[in-house]
């Protein structure tokens, strides 16, 4: 299994470049976000149920949310992301929510339920990054050929070495391509639990 160590090392053998521990880490976030960007990986996708009395219409994201997938109520019927003007309009009605759009610390619901009711929210979550007191996470123990390609590239934008950037890009790009199709494929039959993001 790699681990950050081994990483770090795999790194520094392959560019044959003495880099401090805090560049090699910089090289690890810039790959890291941009796996998070791109891959919806099952180890960091979360489903949360929530609730929301009569007359309130504002779900708050937790904390370690990144992006969403869905948002549904528990009844089934997907809700529609809308322009935040026209969710702001049809929130002074009341029903059954059909829309939301994005806000500075969630989502707005439209129209404002006129009864309590529950939703269910998947999204992709963010993920413990790599250092020394954090040694692995579920996606460098799942991917460490993705991980590796992902920071040797960073690593040679950074020297500028155009030969091993183009080498450890492509490798990149084709590596996350294929974990992207794969995760599609499972993606039918795989089914995620419910998991609280705020630990309870």
């Amino acid at each position: 299994m790699m681990t950050y160590a081994d990483l770090v090392a795999s790194v520094a053998e392959d560019m044959q470049h003495d880099f401090t521990g805090g560049q090699i880490d910089r090289f690890i976030r810039f790959a890291e976000a941009e796996m998070g960007r791109r891959l919806s990986i099952p180890e960091t996708e979360a489903l949360v149920e929530t609730q929301l009395a009569k007359g309130e219409s504002l779900i708050e994201r937790p904390a370690n949310f990144q992006r969403l997938r869905s948002l549904r109520l528990t009844s089934g019927e997907a809700l529609q992301q809308a322009d935040p003007d026209n969710v702001a309009a049809l929130a002074a009605i009341s029903g059954l929510p059909a829309h939301f759009s994005v806000v500075a610390d969630g989502f707005r619901l439209a129209p404002t339920p006129a009864a309590a009711l529950g939703l269910q929210l998947l999204y992709i979550t963010t993920w413990p990054q790599l250092s020394a007191d954090q040694q692995t996470n579920a996606v460098l123990q799942r991917y460490p050929d993705l991980y590796d390609a992902g920071v040797k590239f960073q690593a040679a934008l950074f020297t500028r070495d155009e030969v091993a950037a183009t080498a450890f890009g492509d490798r990149f790009e084709t590596l996350l391509d294929r974990v992207s199709l794969d995760l599609a494929r499972a993606r039918n039959t795989d089914r995620r639990p419910l998991i609280s993001p705020y630990g309870d």
